[in-house]
C-alpha cells in the first residue's frame, strides 16, 4: 500500500460512515499544518484544509485528520463533544497574566494583556481538546498504515521542536505558571508517547529534564486505561484537564 492509498482508505471510511464527502482545500491562512471541519447541517461536506508547504506530507495529514474526524463520527451522540472555557477562566486568566507580567516583565505594556490572555486561553483549549485524542490517532495510524510512518515522523519531530520553545526563559517570563505547566505537561506527554513508539528516549529528554516527566507518564497512563474507543475520548479529555490542573477552566460540552 502506498501513502496515497492509505490516505484514500481512511478518507473513504470517513465518507462511508458519515455519509458525507471530504472536500480538500489548499490554503495558507490556517493554524497548524492541516485541519478538518466536520460536516454539519450548515456544512454539507467535511472540509480538509492544509498548507501548501506540506504538500509532500499530504497523505499523512489527510489520513490523520480524517481519522481524527472519525473519532467524533463513530462516537455515540451523547459522547460527541467540544471543549468550552468557563467563566472562571475569563475572570482568572487576565489577572494571572497581569500579576505575572508585573513581576517578571515590568516593561511590557499592559494594554496587551486582554489579547495575550485570549491567545493563551485559545491555545490551551486547543491543546486539551486535541492532544489526548491525537495520541490515540497517531498510534492507530502507526499500527495500521506503516507506509505513512516516514511522513508521520517528519511532521511530529517538527511538532516536538516547536513545542519545546515553551521551555525557554523568555516564555516563562510572560506565561503564568498554571498555563505553562499545563501546556508543557501535555507537550511532554506527546513527546514521551513518540519516544516510546520509536524507542528513542532523547525525543522527550528536554521535557523530562525540565521536570515534566512524571506528569507526562500520568497522562499517558490515562491514554492506556480509559476506554480507547471513540466513546472514551470525552472522558479522556476530562481526565487530562483534571490531571494538568485546568478542569476549572475548561469543560466538555455536547457537540452541537
Amino acid at each position: 500500500m502506498t501513502p496515497s492509498d492509505a490516505a484514500k482508505e481512511v478518507q473513504s471510511r470517513l465518507e462511508t460512515v458519515s455519509g458525507k464527502f471530504v472536500v480538500i482545500d489548499k490554503v495558507n491562512d490556517i493554524a497548524g499544518y492541516a485541519t478538518i471541519r466536520i460536516a454539519s447541517a450548515d456544512a454539507p461536506a467535511h472540509l480538509f484544509r492544509y498548507k501548501p508547504e506540506f504538500e509532500t506530507e499530504l497523505p499523512y495529514l489527510l489520513a490523520f485528520q480524517c481519522a481524527l474526524a472519525l473519532r467524533t463520527v463513530e462516537a455515540k451522540p451523547e459522547n460527541c463533544f467540544d471543549v468550552s472555557s468557563t467563566e472562571t477562566l475569563g475572570l482568572e486568566l487576565p489577572r494571572r497574566v497581569r500579576d505575572h507580567l508585573r513581576k517578571n516583565s515590568p516593561n511590557v505594556n499592559e494594554s496587551i494583556i486582554p489579547q495575550f490572555a485570549a491567545q493563551l486561553a485559545n491555545g490551551l483549549g486547543a491543546q486539551i481538546r486535541t492532544i489526548p485524542v491525537s495520541i490515540r490517532v497517531e498510534a492507530l495510524l502507526a499500527a495500521n498504515y506503516p507506509c505513512l510512518c516516514s511522513f508521520q515522523r517528519k511532521i511530529n519531530e517538527r511538532h516536538i521542536q516547536e513545542s519545546m520553545a515553551a521551555l525557554g526563559a523568555n516564555i516563562r517570563a510572560i506565561a503564568p505558571p498554571k498555563v505553562l505547566d499545563a501546556n508543557l505537561g501535555m507537550s511532554a506527554a506527546f513527546a514521551k508517547f513518540l519516544a516510546r513508539e520509536w524507542s528513542e528516549p532523547h525525543l522527550a529528554a528536554a521535557f523530562v529534564s525540565a521536570g515534566y516527566g512524571k506528569i507526562a507518564d500520568d497522562l499517558l497512563d490515562l491514554i492506556d486505561t480509559i476506554d480507547t474507543s471513540p466513546d472514551g475520548d470525552r472522558q479522556l479529555v476530562e481526565a487530562w484537564a483534571k490531571t494538568v490542573g485546568i478542569s476549572d477552566w475548561y469543560v466538555t460540552v455536547p457537540k452541537v
